[in-house]
């Protein structure tokens, strides 16, 4: 066996274990974490992935401005 032959039967070999099957089942928990992910990520201008928040009503989707108040700037808090 040459050289050649060698690196094309590793490679070979990889490509049979790294080929993508879509025959395969994946279970049920797998399929709840792909959904979740489908449902919930999102990728930005950049690429980046972003995850939505677990909100679970509509009046919570406000919830970060209440929770941020007593952080805000002093002047923003007492309008004069």
């Amino acid at each position: 066996m040459t050289n050649d032959d060698n690196i094309n039967t590793k490679l070979w070999k990889f490509w049979e274990l790294e080929e993508f099957n879509p025959a395969l089942k994946i279970t049920e928990e797998e399929q709840r974490c792909k959904d979740h992910f489908d449902g919930t990520t999102t990728p930005d201008e950049n690429g980046r992935f972003v995850e939505a928040m677990p909100f679970q009503s509509a009046s919570e989707k406000n919830l970060w401005k209440v929770c941020l108040k007593p952080y805000s700037a002093p002047d923003s808090l007492n309008p004069s």
